[in-house]
């Protein structure tokens, strides 16, 4: 989401239960079929989502289980749809990755 200006939201829940995830989702806009098929055929999805869903030795989420923030995560499209599809990185955090949510969306910026 966007505010008026265009700059990007953040957007924070309280949630009624004992859930707690950080997550971040990009849309993808495709201007025609054709667009869409070369998305699907090429899954560009499949390197970021390796990138930043990896648990191996040096990976992002291997960095941020280290330092307590997150118990795991799950990388992918979120939901497709003809003209867009939403790209998404969402963790299941700690009490202490909540806090320092800050540095776990550092973190997945920093990858990228």
């Amino acid at each position: 989401l966007l505010s008026p200006s265009g700059t990007p939201l953040l957007l924070q829940a309280v949630p009624v239960g004992e859930a707690r995830t950080v997550s971040v989702q990009w849309p993808i806009v495709f201007s025609s079929e054709a667009e869409r098929q070369e998305w699907i055929v090429a899954k560009p999805y499949d390197y970021v989502g390796h990138i930043l869903g990896h648990e191996g030795p040096g990976s992002l989420q291997a960095l941020l289980k280290r330092k307590g923030l997150v118990n795991n995560g799950v990388v992918g499209p979120s939901f497709d749809q003809p003209d867009f599809a939403l790209f998404k990185i969402s963790f299941d955090v700690s009490a202490e990755g909540l806090r320092r949510k800050e540095e776990i969306y550092g973190a997945i910026f920093s990858v990228l």
